[in-house]
């Protein structure tokens, strides 16, 4: 029951959960870029984020920098659900029945983790990628990605920022033009073109399907009626007053 009075806050935090496919290299199917895009067009990510996200957080569009912050590219869209072109790509790339993947997924651990990644599971199938899809615990998920022993397909929640925003965006070799604009981006101290580099970037990363960014990860507070003045701002710092 909700008291008189009481209030709830949601607003986003700094913080984005997206999925990683195979950025490094590590299986043949996925270094296909047909292959990555097939798997982009084949989730309808208007779906989960209003079905499982239930709306709450901002909805990423193929980047990880959200409308408004540093980097942040507005001519990029999100890929369309499209799971004939999904199947298209597939078969141009020479996986007309699709192929068999691992993935691993946290449970719990970030806003609907293994929900997502559930339904990311499911809609692939639809398209013949068959995802052998595990889920761990936070703390051996994080030991197994400092180990760099995580399976080609992984989640990541990962911060945003003002000063860079591009760490979300890394190859590990696989696409020499994202390390070049990586480092580009550490020694450039003009702020103007610093964020071009990184709104490059960004669409290269998604030109590319390198990633699946799902959403901003949402945070709830509820404030007793009888607590007066505390409100919260667009970053989700509360704010109390002092006199």
């Amino acid at each position: 029951m909700v008291k008189q009075g009481n209030r709830v806050y949601v607003a986003d935090i700094m913080q984005g959960l997206g999925i990683w496919m195979d950025y490094q290299g590590l299986t043949e199917e996925w270094s296909s870029k047909e292959v990555r895009q097939a798997a982009l067009y084949a989730i309808d990510s208007d779906a989960i984020f209003n079905e499982i996200g239930g709306g709450y957080g901002t909805k990423l569009d193929c980047q990880f920098v959200p409308d408004g912050w540093f980097g942040h590219n507005p001519d990029i869209k999100s890929y369309p659900y499209d799971p004939d072109k999904a199947k298209k790509l597939l078969a141009d790339a020479g996986y007309p029945d699709g192929f068999q993947t691992k993935g691993v997924s946290t449970r719990e651990w970030t806003f609907r983790d293994k929900e997502v990644f559930t339904a990311v599971q499911a809609y692939w199938g639809d398209v013949g990628i068959e995802m052998d899809l595990q889920f761990m615990e936070g703390a051996a998920w994080l030991d197994a990605l400092i180990a760099n022993v995580l399976p080609a397909v992984m989640n990541m929640d990962l911060n945003f920022w003002l000063a860079d925003n591009s760490g979300s965006m890394r190859s590990g070799g696989l696409d020499q033009r994202v390390d070049d604009l990586r480092a580009a981006i550490k020694i450039t101290l003009d702020d103007a073109k610093r964020e071009a580099l990184i709104r490059d970037l960004a669409k290269l990363y998604c030109d590319e399907a390198y990633g699946y960014w799902i959403w901003t990860v949402p945070s709830v507070y509820g404030i007793r009626g009888n607590i007066p003045d505390i409100t919260f701002n667009g970053i989700f710092e509360m704010e109390i007053p002092t006199q």
